[in-house]
């Protein structure tokens, strides 16, 4: 009960803050709030919204220079620009997002949220070995948050232990009850990597908004399973809201460090008729 408390108070205090600056004007914003509000411009993740939280947390930086978490949310903000397809220069993106999360920790080298960003930017590179090394800091620092429970999880499904990813996401869960709709997906990639397939489809099922790649994901599903009727429908979903989905390009996205995991998904993708 302690830990679920621990895990869950950062989150329902963020929360009531958020709801703070929704009332407040901009103009009477600080650093701090500066950055909240750029969280919330994050979490909406439209290409608007995005380029308005990067303006936001600008002014958080100019207000306070040696802000390490306005740095470390640029970076966040930076990187899912380059993930959506909203930057117009990803090369460019890239190479701030990374100078961002690097600034920050050079701010803060105990600040878990920027040790926890430069982990997500690692696990996308592939670089597993700096990815588990900032996450394994960050861990260290709060192993009760719940976002570090579930980046644990993630990490260990691109580490070829999926089984240990799925215990890792369902406590992230546990901890956090209220905010376990925003794991699922963790939880969804973690047991199609570990082959339990159905557990995997109502993981996605209850993912808050459903994207192209979950679709696919429950189309591999249904595919490995046999059951082509249900691969179809999922391919069909895929493909209303993704029409340029190409399996090798969700593929590429992925970080698995085993190649055996990345070829499974790549037979069951195609098996379920996903285009190449």
């Amino acid at each position: 009960m302690t830990k679920s408390i621990v895990g869950a108070l950062p989150s329902r205090l963020e929360a009531a803050d958020i709801e703070r600056i929704k009332r407040k004007p901009p103009q009477d914003l600080a650093a701090y709030d500066y950055v909240l509000r750029g969280k919330i411009l994050h979490h909406h993740g439209t290409k608007e919204a995005n380029a308005e939280a990067l303006q936001v947390l600008d002014k958080a930086i100019e207000v306070d220079p040696d802000y390490a978490q306005a740095y470390a949310w640029k970076a966040c903000t930076l990187r899912q620009a380059v993930l959506r397809g909203y930057a117009e220069e990803p090369d460019e993106f890239n190479a701030q997002r990374i100078e961002n999360a690097e600034k920050a920790l050079a701010l803060d080298e105990n600040d878990m949220e920027c040790l926890r960003i430069l982990c997500e930017i690692h696990m996308e590179q592939e670089d597993l070995d700096k990815a588990e090394h900032y996450h394994n800091r960050a861990f260290v620092l709060n192993p009760n948050d719940p976002r570090m429970l579930a980046q644990r999880g993630e990490l260990m499904v691109w580490l070829g232990r999926p089984e240990e990813g799925v215990e890792w996401v369902q406590k992230a869960m546990q901890l956090d009850p209220l905010g376990a709709d925003g794991f699922a997906h963790l939880l969804g990639r973690a047991l199609r990597a570990d082959r339990r397939y159905e557990d995997a489809i109502e993981a996605y099922k209850k993912v808050r908004v459903v994207r192209d790649q979950h679709c696919a994901e429950m189309a591999a599903c249904c595919a490995a399973m046999g059951n082509d009727n249900e691969a179809a429908k999922q391919k069909a979903e895929t493909l209303r809201l993704n029409p340029e989905f190409s399996t090798e390009l969700y593929i590429a996205s992925l970080s698995y460090g085993n190649a055996a995991d990345r070829e499974h998904l790549r037979d069951s993708l195609h098996k379920a008729g996903l285009p190449e």
